[in-house]
């Protein structure tokens, strides 16, 4: 699965889905999705994770469908997603990967849960390096160019 993000103008982007030559295209405001739809790529390669939004994708899933789903945030899926609300700024943090796990443990250890095994300070700055290489990669894609990334998530 190919996926390209493409830099219409300063405040919108388009998704597009290349999947077996099929292509699904959606058009999103940059400023509140771009850095999220990074961070979820970043996790979902990097987790050992059997769903989210790009392993459903990659499963067959369409983006309406993936827009409409009333389970979206249940199960390991809300895993995901609070992983990646933990981990969205990460990219711009200096802070020492071990102390940011420590810090997420604590808050979810107030709420009466703990983080998934494979939330460990490995998997966050493997998160921070590929999000600043995605970041990096963004920022030098000028107005009407496109950032293509293979989807090549890693499996235990």
């Amino acid at each position: 699965m190919l996926l390209r993000f493409t830099r219409i103008d300063e405040r919108r982007h388009a998704l597009e889905v290349v999947r077996e030559g099929v292509v699904q295209r959606a058009e999103l405001e940059t400023r509140s999705t771009l850095h999220h739809d990074f961070t979820h790529l970043a996790v979902e390669e990097l987790a050992p994770v059997e769903t989210g939004f790009f392993v459903e994708l990659a499963r067959g899933a369409t983006l309406q469908e993936l827009a409409q789903r009333p389970d979206a945030y249940a199960g390991v899926a809300l895993q995901v997603e609070r992983t990646v609300a933990v981990l969205q700024g990460l990219a711009k943090l200096d802070q020492d990967p071990s102390e940011l796990r420590a810090r997420v443990a604590e808050s979810l250890a107030l709420q009466g849960e703990s983080p998934p095994p494979w939330f460990t300070d490995a998997f966050v700055a493997a998160v921070r390096a590929r999000l600043r290489e995605l970041s990096g990669r963004w920022r030098a894609t000028p107005f009407g160019g496109s950032l293509e990334v293979t989807w090549s998530a890693r499996r235990p």
